[in-house]
């Protein structure tokens, strides 16, 4: 009897893929709801995406200091303000990045093997938590997702790349370091088009370019404009002086006072138990703007120059802080552990937490040695590596990379969007080496 369900149920997800996914994740959805009930729920910068959603509504920006871009604002602001709709629509996009992860995985996989794959972030306690939280990443994912599926599913045409070009731009709006998206897909499709002639790539790159160049350039004038800052976000000082955390006490120059403030709140975090030192900026924030009487994108600037002079003088230290940077993107921590009344929900919960890390800590391993694996092929044995599994790794990589050059931070929440394709990558390369040891023992 079991078999005879199995065959059915077997059958059912390779005739209609699609329509099992959407039945499964609505499933695994409604026990989430029923157990833990639907509740958006406000965060430290959940505050600040409300303000500028309400300022575009009104396109109000006197007194703002730009510090966000409007992407996740925009999705705000078509929810009307209504966190409960904006809770469904994150929901809706958790559902179409499900069914595109299915479309990319069926490049390399089998039906039923794409179907267990797009899977993965439904059993994943991220998922759900993100998708009721007023952050970013749903946003992330859903758009990071759509890129990944043009540009590895979708024929190359113009009308294409420039939808790719502007879900690049709205990508870059929602989080800034996604900024390098564009550039790093346009540098693929050139190097796979280098055989056509000069003027068919130069048009295709621009419609790839030309969206992020543009709304780069407004949102960066608008922010000048209203406060003599031509950037995306004045945090870009502060971000580096986080990432000069460690080595701060170094500085010698002509804002002794802006180091002295810092280096207390750096020593009050090194006593904690924690010692989450990376948090040390913002316990001064408030005490160095009213100190040194400057504007956030002031502080922000010689904080950047101050930073600058520090990574110039000792390198070594700032490689090190990259490392330790780099190291935490692949945490993925989570930063909502519920209490439940009933102790056996609540220990399940703990323990699905707890296995999803353990998880999530496998495939990092399996990507890693994906990653060196397929590039000593790539780069040595001049090897053709699948498309897809190239560019999924450099769009990995080169975010883990990018970000931890800059920023010292809560670096886990940067990797959420990619665990999907990274899972993908580690089935991926276990399969290929299963089947790369069949192959090998039916030669001996």
């Amino acid at each position: 009897m079991f078999l005879n369900f199995q065959k059915k149920l077997t059958y059912f997800v390779e005739q209609w893929p699609l329509v099992s996914l959407i039945f499964t994740s609505l499933f695994a959805h409604l026990i989430f709801v029923l157990v833990l009930g639907v509740q958006p729920h406000h965060h430290a910068d959940s505050t600040d995406y409300i303000r500028l959603a309400e300022r575009l509504l009104s396109f109000d920006f006197q007194h703002y200091e730009f510090e966000w871009t409007p992407g996740y604002p925009l999705l705000i602001g078509l929810s009307g303000m209504n966190f409960q709709l904006l809770v469904f629509f994150q929901f809706i996009l958790n559902l179409s990045s499900v069914l595109l992860l299915f479309k990319v995985s069926e490049l390399l996989f089998s039906r039923a093997v794409s179907f267990l794959i797009s899977l993965a972030p439904v059993l994943i306690i991220n998922f759900y938590f993100y998708e009721q939280s007023v952050l970013t990443e749903t946003f992330s994912l859903f758009l990071f997702m759509s890129i990944v599926y043009l540009f590895c599913v979708k024929e190359h045409t113009s009308r294409i790349m420039f939808y790719i070009g502007l879900l690049c731009s709205l990508l870059m709006f929602t989080r800034t370091m996604f900024l390098y998206l564009s550039p790093l897909v346009a540098l693929c499709y050139v190097y796979e088009n280098r055989a056509n002639s000069l003027g068919f790539i130069v048009k295709r790159t621009m419609l790839l370019l030309g969206p992020t160049i543009i709304a780069f350039v407004f949102w960066c004038s608008v922010n000048k404009h209203h406060t003599g800052n031509f950037s995306l976000t004045p945090y870009f000082g502060i971000n580096l002086a986080q990432t000069t955390v460690g080595f701060f006490d170094r500085y010698q120059g002509d804002h002794m006072e802006i180091k002295a403030i810092y280096m207390k709140h750096i020593l009050n975090y090194e006593t904690l138990e924690d010692k989450h030192i990376k948090n040390a900026i913002w316990a001064s924030y408030d005490e160095l703007l009213l100190k040194t009487g400057m504007t956030l994108p002031e502080l922000s600037k010689v904080l950047g120059k101050m930073s600058v002079e520090l990574i110039l003088d000792n390198p070594w230290l700032y490689l090190k802080q990259v490392g330790i940077s780099y190291t935490d993107f692949w945490r993925n921590d989570l930063y909502w552990l519920k209490h439940l009344d009933n102790d056996f929900l609540n220990a399940g919960f703990i323990l699905w937490r707890r296995a999803g890390k353990g998880i999530q800590l496998v495939l990092n391993l399996l990507f890693f040695l994906a990653t060196f694996y397929y590039g000593y092929l790539l780069v040595f044995k001049r090897e053709k590596i699948v498309r897809t599994i190239v560019f999924i790794i450099l769009s990995v990589q080169a975010a883990a990379l990018l970000q931890a050059m800059v920023i010292y931070g809560d670096n886990s929440r940067f990797s959420f969007p990619f665990y999907p394709f990274i899972t993908l990558i580690a089935v991926y390369f276990v399969l290929d080496l299963c089947k790369f040891q069949k192959l090998k023992r039916s030669n001996t």
